[in-house]
């Protein structure tokens, strides 16, 4: 490795609570050093958020490496990253939300793996934990035999985490930062394009945990759709050339009709089956299996459904466990015992 090149770590917060302070604590303890944490803060001035985020970053206040900005109102998260990249000196860029970790040697393994390969823009991804109210309910993997471009198409789980970004500064502002059009599949969006100039190594160890307990930012149905329509009239052309083209329509509007179905409202669900059959992408056993799994969501807050969730979970999480490494069991332990420290 050339050197010990400045990592810029930008970490936006909206509506946030002590997680946040978690998520700074998680890099400043990495073991490597030369780095700069660029908080944003997309809460507008007044609000009870801006003055609860105000309160957590006083701990911060004397931390040399610790950089702490504000929107004087309400953005969004593309706007949020683009303001830090702007202050950001970093050779990389690394992206963190506020509620997700990163384990203590990911910017040093990010670092080696870019430094080590040959290229003028090379960009790393690693393996990726999620939770949620402490069961580890998915385990990403990235390969070096999958089309990164092609998967990231396909899927917006193809990263794991919007926190999964480690890219040369250079190449973010080359395709000028974020698209502030974007207010959902901001990541997705920006990898697509970035994909095209940088070249994606992996590193298959689970160095993040993306934490869903109690998510936020849920759109309405209205929103959604514009979101996904706006991701296929952007990327029509890529879209329509791969010969996943049917996969990649039915896995954004079986993400919308489940959320109509979620969303327990008539007309959405209405508006939702007009915009897949109009398009013509999904086939009829496709349709039965939304149909049913609607059926279930449309119950979602009922106690049963929860109760039927919880088992499910905790089987999930029994099962993962069991494929984890030393060290990724010991990423997840510590998590939970941030989780004890801050109740």
């Amino acid at each position: 490795m050339e050197g010990n090149p400045l990592v810029s770590i930008i970490i936006t917060t909206c509506n946030g609570d002590y997680k946040l302070v978690r998520a700074i604590d998680s890099v400043l303890m990495q073991t490597y050093n030369n780095i700069e944490i660029i908080v944003v803060d997309d809460n507008g001035n007044g609000t009870a958020s801006r003055i609860e985020t105000e309160k957590m970053m006083e701990k911060f206040s004397n931390t040399e490496r610790v950089i702490y900005l504000k929107h004087e109102q309400n953005k969004n998260g593309s706007a949020a990253r683009n303001t830090g990249i702007r202050t950001a000196k970093g050779k990389y860029v690394a992206f963190l939300d506020d509620d997700d970790v990163f384990e203590k040697t990911r910017i040093k393994k990010c670092v080696k793996t870019a430094e080590q390969n040959k290229g003028e823009y090379n960009a790393v991804y690693t393996g990726v934990l999620t939770v949620a109210n402490g069961l580890c309910l998915k385990k990403f993997t990235p390969s070096a035999k999958s089309d990164f471009s092609v998967e990231i198409l396909k899927s917006h789980s193809a990263l794991g985490s919007g926190s999964n970004i480690f890219v040369p500064m250079e190449a973010v502002r080359k395709i000028q930062g974020f698209d502030e059009k974007f207010v959902r599949f901001q990541d997705i969006e920006f990898m697509i394009r970035i994909s095209k100039i940088v070249r994606m190594y992996p590193v298959e160890e689970a160095l993040i945990i993306k934490d869903n307990s109690n998510t936020r930012f849920m759109p309405n149905f209205k929103r959604f759709l514009q979101a996904v329509n706006l991701f296929f009239e952007t990327f029509h052309d890529e879209i329509n050339q791969s010969v996943y083209k049917k996969e990649i329509y039915n896995n954004k509007y079986n993400d919308l009709l489940l959320y109509a179905y979620k969303c327990a409202d008539k007309n959405n669900i209405r508006t939702a089956w007009d915009t897949v059959n109009r398009m013509d992408c999904m086939g009829t056993s496709s349709k039965i299996k939304i149909m049913l799994k609607g059926q279930v969501l449309k119950h979602s807050n009922s106690k049963l459904y929860r109760l039927r969730k919880i088992l499910s979970m905790k089987k999930q999480d029994k099962k993962i466990r069991k494929s984890l490494t030393e060290n990724e069991k010991l990423f997840l332990d510590s998590l939970a015992f941030e989780e004890e420290r801050n109740t």
